[in-house]
């Protein structure tokens, strides 16, 4: 059986290079992340650990960032990790909701056709899904679900 590290965070290299300019970008973000040790790593540094760690596998989240920009930067450094480590990096990718149904669908489908298996980390109240109308709510989950995508919410 796999050992799999189920949720942990793979950034751009602009946000681990530039850590102090998304600090003032993104309030989720600085919250976590303002402690300069809290680790920013890369593909390469994801896969040393996992095997110094006994890891076969791994399942890199997106930040729930507040914007669709800094969302498409994430999904776009996992979706690339997935293209070059495809037998140890799982990718899911994340959606800004505040931004607009019609911005979070086309993000859902661009990231399924990419081979994201899953959304998340999705927080509710920093990204807006607590503030999306019902209808808008049903459809997200609908098309989610439409592409047989996982859903990992960050609930704190």
């Amino acid at each position: 059986m796999p050992v799999i590290d189920f949720h942990t965070h793979l950034f751009p290299a602009s946000v681990r290079d530039s850590r102090e300019r998304y600090l003032h970008t993104d309030p989720a973000f600085r919250a976590l992340y303002e402690n300069g040790t809290a680790k920013l790593a890369s593909p390469e540094e994801i896969v040393r650990t996992m095997d110094e760690a006994g890891i076969d596998i791994s399942v890199a989240c997106g930040f729930g960032w507040s914007t669709p920009d800094l969302c498409k930067a994430g999904n776009d450094a996992i979706i690339d990790a997935v293209n070059r480590y495809p037998t140890r990096i799982i990718g899911f990718g994340t959606i800004a909701p505040a931004a607009g149904l019609d911005a979070a669908v086309f993000e859902l489908r661009r990231l399924a056709a990419a081979g994201i298996r899953g959304i998340g980390e999705l927080r509710p109240d920093t990204q807006g899904l607590f503030d999306m109308a019902s209808a808008d709510f049903v459809a997200l989950a609908a098309e989610i679900a439409s592409h047989r995508l996982a859903v990992l919410l960050h609930t704190s």
